[in-house]
């Protein structure tokens, strides 16, 4: 396959609008309607959550995927097809490493049949028979993440206490500490804590966020959340909630934290991940000035 594959074109804007219809129709059933693939591209132009990938060879557009990608939600694969002489040549791992990136959550699905499962196989999702949804035809869940929780151990804690950028960064995340925070410090916390968790890259195992849970007034809380500056903006934070959320329903049905008010960033994000606040306490912030302590709670779906 020539380098040429590294074009990315956007489908929705070329001239000729038969040329992604006629890729799309071979990902979808039609049923003899030759407008369906046109009508399809329409709802990818309409619908905000939708979109299309293209990848284009000598100005050519050769594969196309498309996909859902809601806010704090798995990512859905839609549509993919690659044309038929340039498959088995990577450009259909190319547009699916390129949905998962788009992932708000670092996680992206897709639904196929025993003809295509292999493919999904070889580029690491987690397959899961669905059965039958109709007669004779079984369906799988396929699952790709682009990051993983594992326990955190003693040499992590040097790079993740070489995170906050500032004192208020560092008081966020772990308000015990000082500033430059020190790694012996965040170890001996994580050492009285429960599920010490640090997210890294599936690919590589590269550190991406870290958290614990720990428990206090007969609640469990989630506490000491921080991201790589490196992976800020890239579903690092949402894939590390829900990893311990995930841990957390093991044990409660509600999951608690402190959030602080002038850390605004913070307090949106838990709010549009389905936290709610429930008490306001006034606490010392990093400069000896009061500030908002803001309680905050979650219902959680034990799995």
């Amino acid at each position: 396959m020539s380098g040429s594959l590294h074009e990315w074109m956007d489908p929705l804007g070329l001239p000729d609008v038969d040329e992604p219809a006629r890729l799309l129709a071979q990902c979808m059933y039609a049923g003899g309607d030759a407008e369906r693939p046109h009508r399809v591209l329409q709802q990818y132009r309409e619908d905000r959550e939708l979109h299309l990938a293209g990848l284009g060879e000598g100005g050519r557009l050769i594969g196309i995927a498309g996909y859902r990608a809601p806010s704090h939600r798995d990512a859905v694969l839609l549509h993919l097809a690659v044309s038929p002489e340039l498959r088995g040549g990577g450009a259909g791992r190319r547009l699916v490493s390129r949905c998962l990136q788009a992932a708000r959550n670092g996680v992206l699905r897709a639904e196929t049949d025993a003809d295509a499962v292999e493919f999904y196989r070889k580029l690491g999702f987690d397959i899961r028979s669905l059965g039958e949804k109709y007669p004779g035809v079984e369906r799988f869940d396929c699952t790709l993440r682009r990051y993983v929780p594992r326990k955190a151990d003693s040499g992590d804690f040097s790079v993740v206490s070489a995170w906050p950028a500032s004192r208020s960064e560092a008081f966020y995340m772990f308000p015990k500490g000082g500033y430059p925070l020190r790694a012996d410090e965040l170890e001996a916390a994580a050492a009285e804590d429960i599920h010490p968790t640090l997210l890294t890259e599936a690919a590589d195992g590269t550190p991406a966020a870290y958290a614990n849970l720990y428990e206090s007034e007969g609640k469990l809380w989630l506490g000491n959340v921080i991201v790589s500056p490196d992976y800020r903006g890239k579903g690092a934070a949402a894939a590390l909630l829900e990893a311990m959320e995930a841990a957390a329903a093991e044990r409660v049905r509600e999951l608690h934290l402190t959030c602080h008010g002038p850390n605004g960033k913070a307090l949106l994000f838990f709010a549009g991940a389905g936290w709610m606040p429930w008490d306001i306490r006034r606490m010392e912030g990093p400069d000896g000035t009061p500030i908002a302590a803001v309680r905050m709670r979650k219902l959680l779906t034990h799995h």
